[in-house]
């Protein structure tokens, strides 16, 4: 039985959609897996970016942590399109437009600075007074080091008018004093024991930063903070009185091709695991997008602002969250012109039954009946399209004798 255009054109394009479906959930492997990248197995980021991954996991996506000595590199990592790395931590000021391809996931939270001196600096009570002196900025490569270099170096002071060193995370306090250390830099995340020990007696004294404010004008990934009251120990109380600071934003950021339902679930569990709140940072304050250096990724500002998922993202395998809308309006695209060819083709069928195939028949019947004339062999397929033209008037007289049967019903 013959099949009309129309009904071939559906069954094509229905075929034609499912093999784009079935393409789309070959492609679902790919779409579950991230990768993330992060500062040394030691660093407080490994233990968070662990925590995430595992809420990751729990949701369906195969995710791999890779850590590295050098934070610094993290953002560069991304940015290569030869690396595996699509989603990392900064916490460092960044030129946007060497990053095209780069968006935030959100900050996450605020790392405070404590600048202190060791008894051979003891009188000096302001950062600009520290140029010329012996300062612990952080191991090489660490965001402490690079943090602490654009804080002094706003003050105008340098590696080459003061003396950097670099003192690695598992340094003794004997090897702290055996390099005549004058200036102490640390952080929150420093859970070097002798450090908190040595601000609760007091042999290392806290440099206030009233100038906060202003370097958080200056430095993008910086936020002036006061540090409360034995925010850095309970017992003994350190320290014993708030004084002004400086805080380093730490920002999750992605490549902008990380697929919808990853930046989803990304959002998700990054509000579950930094939401809660701690001594620097009030539940429900992170994430947000206060470092401002890159774009805002659209899936994670849409549940930052609502706190739901939309539910195709909530229901669907990920892959097909993606391809959620596209494959609705190709579906409907077709539906559409199934429709619009159903209601069309009639004139268009029409036309062309009456009017060129009689017209095209003629002239073929014509150039047989001049072969026949001269006694010229028709070729196979000359010998097939006659059997279809008179099967084709066959069956007309057929129906036209019916037809004149049912005549005298017209009287």
């Amino acid at each position: 039985m013959k099949r009309r255009p129309w009904v071939l054109f559906v069954l094509v394009a229905a075929a034609v959609f499912a093999i784009l479906v079935a393409a789309v959930l070959l492609l679902a492997d790919a779409e579950r897996k991230i990768t993330i990248g992060v500062g040394p197995v030691t660093s407080s980021g490994y233990a968070a970016a662990q925590q995430v991954a595992e809420g990751l996991t729990k949701r369906g996506f195969d995710v791999t942590v890779i850590p590295t000595e050098q934070t610094q590199d993290l953002i560069e990592l991304l940015a290569d399109p030869d690396s595996p790395i699509e989603v990392t931590f900064i916490t460092e000021d960044i030129d946007a437009a060497q990053y095209p391809n780069v968006n935030s996931l959100g900050t996450v939270s605020r790392l405070p600075y404590a600048f202190a001196t060791w008894p051979a600096a003891h009188g000096i009570t302001s950062l600009a007074d520290v140029r010329g002196k012996r300062i612990d900025i952080g191991p090489i490569g660490s965001s402490r080091a690079a943090f602490a270099e654009e804080v002094l170096g706003k003050f105008g002071i340098t590696g080459q008018n003061s003396t950097f060193l670099n003192v690695p995370t598992s340094a003794t306090l004997e090897e702290v004093k055996a390099l005549d250390v004058e200036i102490q830099i640390t952080d929150d995340q420093d859970d070097r024991p002798f450090i908190v020990g040595a601000l609760a007696t007091e042999e290392l004294q806290i440099i206030p930063v009233p100038e906060a404010r202003s370097l958080s004008n200056r430095i993008a990934s910086a936020e002036a903070i006061e540090i409360p009251y034995a925010s850095f120990s309970l017992v003994p109380p350190v320290p014993q009185e708030p004084f002004p600071s400086v805080a380093q934003l730490i920002t999750v950021v992605a490549v902008d091709s990380l697929a919808g339902a990853a930046s989803y679930a990304i959002a998700q569990e990054l509000t579950t695991v930094f939401s809660t709140g701690t001594a620097f940072t009030a539940p429900g304050e992170f994430p947000n997008f206060a470092d401002r250096q890159l774009p805002a990724n659209s899936y994670a500002a849409e549940y930052y602002a609502n706190g739901t998922v939309p539910w195709h993202f909530a229901t669907l395998p990920p892959i097909l969250a993606d391809y959620f809308f596209g494959l609705v309006f190709l579906g409907s695209l077709i539906l559409v012109i199934a429709s619009i060819w159903s209601i069309l083709l009639p004139e268009v069928y029409s036309l062309r039954t009456r009017v060129f195939r009689p017209r095209s028949e003629a002239r073929f019947i014509s150039a047989m009946e001049q072969s026949f004339e001269e006694g010229r062999e028709i070729s196979p397929r000359d010998r097939s399209r006659l059997a279809k033209i008179l099967g084709r008037y066959e069956t007309q007289d057929q129906l036209h004798a019916r037809a004149e049967r049912l005549r005298p019903h017209l009287e």
